[in-house]
Parts: structure tokens; C-alpha cells; sequence
């Protein structure tokens, strides 16, 4: 709201009365001359400190009467964004009002000039088109400068003004989510991520959702003929067109100055999202400490809307506005001081809005942005977009995937699920399922635990559900699942004795179980009768524990199972860590290998590396599904974002689902191939 109506507030206290309540006057002097009309009357004196903006009276024995003040009467906040009372203020309507706005136009913030407050609101309008300030904003400032509530107050200055329809904002905190916090609530949002360790994934997930929604507008303009989304958006007013009017996307991005110089890729994304992105209706609201003409991949150079709030040096100043007066600025009385510039226009002062300023009353009073957040954030109904795909810090169970079991999926038993598999441009996750009729073994590189989830999830085909040999040389970490229904054979491949005899046995079993594996396969190959399994995984866990005390007759047994066996169904899971998988040629250079890489500790995040070809899938993350019905709550929370531990699944649990499907125990190993004990 623009402010013609300029208001003064005179306050005159004094000993004899009760404080009044202030008048107003249309200006400073106006109210300068009702102080001297009052004293002329009474034969008092006015007397005037801190820059004539309040003073003290005194009669003419200079004894002290009262004093009197003047200050702009600025309207507040949620005054600013036409809100009279954020209880009954109906949302609704207000965005219905805006729908036809050609641009994105929100208050800022007043001018001033030094620590004076002017009566003046200062506006922001994103567009592509060259009416507006810019295509893109940045804005600077050092710690304690008020950058993260600009940008806060911004987002929300968005949200009050436009409905879901027409406008969606994405949050990225490079930091760990404090600026953005409960924004990841609001309608509006598409989606929201906080980087935390410095790992970039999740940052590369949302900006390559971006670059594929900035792609795929691009196809649906040009399909209706537009050549922006402006003139499509005046398409869609006129009626003709009846799909999606693609609401416009603001994305915040806090704090990504260091990642952007750490990772070439995501500066280069978002410098691409800045060029490409304004045209089809995605801005870029850049946020960090400072911002110079070289850093971040040019970011500066395509926001053509800059603020700069107190900044460190000079350089930092110069290099975003062309002087050096943000290093200079001395808070004063003005909390939020800031310099703009649009484009090559002149460099203005302002104070952002007071978002923090209370309302409510004395007694249960809140801020006004918090007071803003609960009233937006209650019209869920309202979302356009879909809210974005959970975070990969998440764990999933099996109560996080819909419809499990997926019969369909896992049917002949020579499917399973593994996970939930990462599809960043689409905004969402697919079921990860390993199809053994296309694989030949798998290699998993970094997370023993992998392996209850493959036994349950096999489980899902019943009788025709996969048996299981357990070669266990992770230091019997796997003894707990021993007893489950599909395990053939089970055999702790690590003691803690060194004697002789004792490690000697332990060959012996160890030699013998593989050539179990290995005449099942030959009998499956040959025809020399049948077995009760249907098919076979001989899952060793620490395959390097394993190649480092195994015989040759051992390897060979080995290398022969996972060259010959998956033609006849036999399979092999080696687990264990990435370097010593290249001692199984056969296993690791076979053409059909799933090779699953556990990045970041406890099965949470992976990468998959089918080498089957398949641009669409090679290089993805994913999530593996932990094999118990339980949701997982997160151990702590850190500046707003939720922080998992270590997920630890009870023996118990992984049975009780394993026996849901697998209501017989299969044969053990010994009676079907040897006929004796291993």
C-alpha cells in the first residue's frame, strides 16, 4: 500500500494531566506549529533535542512542565501487506485480488534517509520483462545484518499477497535451515531443503527438479505458441487454454556461496536456472554474507534487483551496489538498515519491514511473521504443486511405501524391493527393484544391513520366494536372521580364536558350504534330478574378511557359482567394501551386476550403478527400505531439521515379516545337496 496520506504522530505529556492520546498531522511542521500554538497559549517553552524529534516544556520560571515527541506514523508489517487483522483477514479473497497482476510486486521495506524514516514504502516487482526491477534478486549481509529476516519477510510478503495458483517458492538453506524454518509448511511450497555437512545432494536434487520444470514449460509454452510466460499467462486469462497456468516459482537460496565454490555444479546449475529460468517463470531470490563479481560461477551478474545490508568490507559493497556505503553503515536506532540498486539505476536507502515486531496484545502476543505463518500455512487445501519428495536423510520401512507388497513387482520370486530409488527432475521417488531374471549377482559395496531387507522383501512371492546360503565373515553380525524361514545354511565365517585347530574347522566349513553352492549348481545344469528351492542367493557378508583367508579351492568354487550360476538361478551377494571387489573378476565384470554403493553410513543413502546402460537410471541415490513396519523418528532436531541416527531393526522384526509369507521353513542345504553335516 502506497502511503499519500502521510501521518505524524504528536505526543504531548504532561505533569498536570493525563497523557493524552497522540494527535495526528498531515506533516512535521504542522504538528511543530500545534506545540507552539499550546505554549503561546499557556506562556510555556518548548524545547527541542535528538534532531527536533522530542523535546521538553517549561514555563517561564523555567520549572519543567512536560515534554513532546513527533514521530512518522508508519504502518506496521501486516499493515503493509493490507492486512488490518491477521485473524479474520480472509487469504483467500486477497489472492483472488492479485491473480491478474503482471508482475510479482511486495513491499520491502521504508525509505529513509540515514536514521530518519521516511514516509515512503519501497517495492520490489519480479518479471521477465524489462518493467520490472529485475529478473532475479540478490541480497547481502554480514552476520547480525537482518539478511536472513529480509528474506524471510520476503517469502512471506509472497505468500500473503499470492495464492498457490499463482505463484509456488522453493527453499534452499546451504546453512542448516534455520532462515527458512516452517516455511517447508506453507501451500506455496514445491519444495524445501537444508544442506547440512556440506554434502551437495540435496541441493543438486532440487535444482535439477528446476531445470527439468523449466524444461518442461518451455515445451508447453512453445506447444501453445507463447514465446514466455507472460504471454501464456495472458493465453490462459483470455480462456482458450484450460491446463495449468503454471504459477510462477520464486527460489530462495540462503548461504550457498561456499557450496556453490566447493562444487562447480551447483553454481553452474543455478546460473543456468538465472538465465534460463525468468523467461519460463522461475526467479532466483539469491541470499549469502557477501557476493563479488567473480564468485558462485558470475551469480551477481544476472541479478539485475540487488540489496546489500551491512557487509564487511568495501570490496563487498563496490562489487554489488558500485560504492562502498554498505561497509560504512552504522546500525543506529534502525534495525535492517539496507542499500538497493536496480540495474543501473541510483543506489537508495531503506529499512526492511518490522516482521518482528509483535501483535496479539500484552499478554498472548507473537511476532507478526509468526502470526502470518500460522494463518497462510492453515489453508493446506490450497496447494497447487505436489509437496516435494522426502529428504534422503529420511529412513523408510516398509510403512513409507505405498501398497507394500507390491505383488506385482515381486511375483515368480524373481523380483524384489530394495528401496525407494531418487528421481530429482520429477520431484519424486520410484520403488528401487532388483530383477534377478536381468541381473546376474550383485555386489554391494558399504552395508551389511541391505541383507535383512533383501530377506524380507523376497519373502513377498511366498512359495516361490528366493532360499538363502549365509556365508556370515562380518563378524556375525547376521547370526540373528540365521533361524528365519528362507535361510538354507548359515555359517559364521569369523571366530575370535587364532588357534590352529579351530581356524582349520572353519576352512573346512567354509569349503564345504561353497561346494554344497556348487554342486547345487551343477545339478540344476546337468538335470540330475530336482531341489525344493526355487531360487538361490548365497549372500556373503565381508567379502574382503573372506578373500583374505579363503583357499583356492575356495575362490575357485566361488567364481564358479557366480559365473554359472544365475543361468540355473543361483545367485551371489557379495558384501563388503568397494576395493576388494576387483579380486572378483567374474563377479564384478559380468554385463548384468548391481552394484550398490552405501555412501553415508547405516544403509540410508546409496548410489546405484547398474552398468546395464541405462542413462535413466546409472548414477541415481536411493533410499533403502529398512525391513519392519515401523516409522522411524528422528533422534534430534538441528536448526529446524529433523537428524536420524543409526536405524537398528530387532532380529525379531525382520523374522515376524519374513514369516508373513514364508509360513514353511525351507530345507536346509545339507539335506538337499551333501546328505551330511557342513
Amino acid at each position: 500500500m502506497d502511503r499519500d496520506d502521510t501521518q505524524y504522530r504528536l505526543a504531548i505529556e504532561l505533569d498536570t494531566q493525563p497523557d493524552p492520546e497522540p494527535e495526528l498531522y498531515p506533516s512535521k511542521s504542522e504538528a511543530v506549529a500545534a506545540i507552539d500554538t499550546l505554549c503561546a497559549e499557556r506562556g510555556w517553552i518548548a524545547s527541542a533535542v535528538y534532531d527536533e524529534r522530542r523535546g521538553s516544556i517549561r514555563s517561564g520560571d523555567d520549572d519543567y512542565v512536560g515534554s513532546w515527541s513527533i514521530e512518522l506514523d508508519v504502518p506496521d508489517f501486516l499493515t503493509v501487506l493490507g492486512i488490518d487483522d491477521i485473524t479474520t483477514h480472509d487469504f483467500r479473497a486477497a489472492w483472488e485480488r492479485s491473480a491478474a497482476d503482471e508482475t510479482i510486486r511486495i513491499p520491502v521495506g521504508y525509505l529513509r534517509d540515514g536514521d530518519e524514516l521516511l514516509p515512503t514504502i519501497d517495492y520490489l516487482s519480479i518479471d521477465y520483462g524489462t518493467h520490472a526491477d529485475g529478473r532475479n534478486v540478490a541480497v547481502t549481509g554480514r552476520t547480525g545484518s537482518g539478511k536472513s529476516y529480509l528474506l524471510r519477510e520476503m517469502a512471506l510478503a509472497l505468500a500473503a499477497k499470492y495464492g498457490p495458483e499463482q505463484l509456488a517458492l522453493v527453499f534452499v538453506d546451504g546453512y542448516g535451515g534455520a532462515t527458512f524454518r516452517g516455511l517447508d509448511q506453507l501451500p506455496h511450497t514445491a519444495a524445501w531443503c537444508a544442506m547440512g555437512a556440506y554434502d551437495p545432494h540435496e541441493v543438486y536434487r532440487v535444482l535439477s527438479w528446476l531445470h527439468s520444470e523449466v524444461s518442461r514449460r518451455d515445451a508447453h509454452i512453445s506447444h501453445h505458441q507463447c514465446i514466455d510466460h507472460a504471454e501464456y499467462r495472458r493465453l490462459v486469462a483470455r480462456g482458450p487454454v484450460t491446463s495449468s497456468p503454471l504459477p510462477r516459482i520464486v527460489v530462495f537460496l540462503d548461504e550457498l556461496f561456499e557450496p556453490a565454490e566447493r562444487y562447480p555444479g551447483i553454481a553452474a546449475m543455478i546460473v543456468s536456472l538465472m538465465i534460463r529460468g525468468p523467461r519460463y517463470g522461475v526467479h532466483v531470490v539469491w541470499g549469502s554474507q557477501h557476493l563479488t563479481s567473480s564468485a558462485a560461477g558470475g551469480v551477481i551478474d544476472h541479478c539485475e534487483a540487488r540489496y546489500s545490508l551491512t557487509v564487511n568490507s568495501p570490496e563487498h559493497s563496490w562489487d554489488m551496489l558500485g560504492v562502498d556505503d554498505a561497509a560504512t553503515m552504522i546500525p543506529g536506532p534502525l534495525h535492517g538498515k539496507a542499500l538497493r540498486r536496480f540495474g543501473d539505476g541510483d543506489v537508495t536507502q531503506l529499512v526492511a519491514l518490522p516482521s518482528q515486531a509483535r501483535v496479539g496484545g500484552p499478554l498472548m502476543s507473537v511476532t507478526a511473521d509468526a502470526a502470518l505463518l500460522d494463518r497462510i500455512t492453515a489453508l493446506a487445501d490450497t496447494r497447487v504443486l505436489p509437496h516435494p519428495s522426502q529428504s534422503l536423510s529420511r529412513p523408510i520401512t516398509l510403512a513409507d511405501i505405498p501398497h507394500y507388497p507390491r505383488l506385482d513387482l515381486v511375483e515368480g520370486g524373481a523380483k524384489f524391493l530394495l528401496g525407494l530409488l531418487d528421481v530429482p527432475e520429477d520431484g519424486t521417488q520410484l520403488p528401487w527393484v532388483v530383477d534377478l531374471e536381468n541381473k546376474w549377482n550383485l555386489a554391494i559395496s558399504g552395508s551389511g544391513g541391505i541383507l535383512p531387507t533383501l530377506m524380507a522383501t523376497s519373502a513377498v512371492s511366498g512359495p516361490d520366494a528366493p532360499a538363502f546360503v549365509i556365508l556370515d565373515f562380518g563378524g556375525g553380525t547376521l547370526a540373528g536372521v540365521a533361524d528365519a524361514p528362507n535361510v538354507a545354511h548359515y555359517l559364521r565365517g569369523t571366530v575370535d580364536s587364532d588357534h590352529a585347530d579351530v581356524r582349520s574347522s572353519l576352512h573346512r566349513r567354509s569349503q564345504a558350504s561353497l561346494a554344497a553352492v556348487k554342486s547345487l549348481v551343477e545339478r540344476r545344469e546337468n538335470g540330475q534330478g530336482s531341489d525344493p528351492y526355487n531360487r538361490v542367493i548365497v549372500a556373503i557378508a565381508g567379502i574382503g574378511e573372506f578373500l583374505s583367508g579363503a583357499t583356492e579351492t575356495e575362490r575357485e568354487d566361488l567364481l564358479a557359482t557366480c559365473h554359472r550360476g544365475p543361468a540355473v538361478g543361483v545367485h551371489v551377494a557379495a558384501i563388503g567394501t568397494t576395493e576388494r571387489f576387483f579380486e572378483l573378476d567374474d563377479l564384478i565384470r559380468a554385463r548384468r551386476v548391481e552394484s550398490v554403493e552405501a555412501r553415508y553410513g547405516y544403509g540410508r543413502e546409496l548410489r546405484v550403478d547398474p552398468a546395464t546402460g541405462e542413462p535413466d537410471v546409472d548414477g541415481r541415490r536411493a533410499r533403502i527400505v529398512h525391513a519392519t513396519r515401523r516409522v522411524i523418528e528422528p533422534d534430534r532436531s538441528d536448526r529446524g531439521v529433523p537428524v536420524y541416527g543409526e536405524v537398528r531393526v530387532s532380529v525379531r522384526e525382520v523374522t515376524d515379516e519374513i514369516g508373513r509369507y514364508c509360513t514353511e521353513r525351507v530345507p536346509a542345504l545339507t539335506d538337499v545337496v551333501v546328505g551330511g553335516t557342513l
